[in-house]
């Protein structure tokens, strides 16, 4: 799915003030298969290359909390889903029309609001395995979920809590200084908490029939929008991600989980040109850059991606990439 790279031109643009060399992004850009003017409008890419430009921008910053401080900084949208919002009559009804239509813009992730006692839950979760390892992603997300209510209400909205459902090495008190509130990693959903209030403040933008308008065009492009089906690949990588950190389903286990014998399940894979061990090594290769990238410790990414010991680890990375993890995380990709 193509669509406006607002988004992916502000990473680059927060990259840039990093580095002070824009030759640096450009040959970023290049290595993912884009230029710069690929990135203006009336140009449109893939939703999918954000989160690849912003692994590829932490690896190179040595920086984990970039992807953080790019959504912290993100304060407008030009989609379909950022005017909805913008022109809702409370924050609440911004969220909840503007959920409606995310899938039309970006498939891989959905969000939501629940209410409960005195605090409000806007979840973000990941629909599509194929972006299981882009933890940074939904850094940016949550961020730039945040800085979007402040934009939108006016108001210096503060968060109760960030929650994240992955791990980090270090510690949190970087994110916490960013957000101003506690942010939680390794809890059971990636969402931002907010007072119950907070959902009711106005949007100085409202205006109904322009709303109006827009969701009818939004309910147009559900109807013209086909429904998204997984492959059996993309079924097998699910599986496997219910499972980390510490424990790689088997294949026979993935097997019978989805219903067929080990010989169907590997001509049915097979057919998609792919292996059952192909996929464990991908996820594994994609897990083992993020954990290297945010300094876990060579025994911690072990165990987080079931293997033995250290030495079984370093043996597979090597494989994988052709370097140590020693050497990958000193010189980078």
């Amino acid at each position: 799915m193509e669509n406006d790279p607002f988004r992916l031109r502000h990473i680059v643009e927060c990259f840039d003030a990093d580095t002070g060399d824009q030759a640096v992004a450009n040959a970023l850009l290049q290595g993912i298969g884009l230029d710069r003017a690929a990135l203006q409008p009336p140009s449109k890419v893939r939703t999918g290359y954000e989160p690849l430009f912003l692994d590829l921008a932490c690896e190179e910053l040595r920086d984990p909390l970039f992807a953080a401080r790019a959504g912290a900084a993100l304060k407008d949208g030009t989609n379909l889903n950022s005017y909805i919002a913008k022109h809702s009559k409370t924050l609440r009804k911004a969220i909840d029309n503007s959920s409606r239509y995310y899938t039309t813009f970006d498939p891989a992730y959905r969000y939501a609001i629940a209410a409960s006692g005195n605090a409000a839950s806007f979840s973000l979760t990941c629909t599509d395995p194929d972006y299981f390892p882009r933890h940074r992603y939904l850094e940016f997300l949550a961020f730039a979920a945040l800085a979007r209510s402040r934009t939108l209400t006016g108001k210096n909205v503060a968060a109760l809590e960030l929650r994240f459902s992955h791990e980090i090495a270090g510690p949190a008190k970087p994110y916490e200084m960013l957000a101003s509130c506690p942010v939680r990693f390794g809890a059971e959903q990636t969402e931002v908490l907010l007072p119950l209030w907070v959902l009711d403040l106005e949007i100085p933008t409202y205006d109904p029939s322009l709303r109006t308008h827009l969701m009818e065009y939004g309910d147009r492009l559900l109807r013209e929008t086909p429904a998204r089906k997984q492959t059996l690949s993309q079924q097998v990588k699910a599986i496997l991600a219910q499972g980390l950190p510490a424990r790689v389903a088997g294949a026979d286990d993935v097997a019978a989980q989805l219903g067929m014998s080990r010989r169907t399940f590997a001509r049915r894979l097979g057919e998609e040109n792919v292996s059952f061990r192909g996929l464990v090594d991908d996820m594994r290769c994609d897990l083992a850059r993020v954990y290297l990238t945010e300094g876990f410790s060579l025994a911690e990414i072990a165990f987080s991606l079931g293997y033995s010991d250290q030495a079984a680890f370093s043996t597979a990375f090597k494989r994988w990439t052709g370097k140590s993890p020693g050497s990958w995380r000193d010189g980078g990709s």
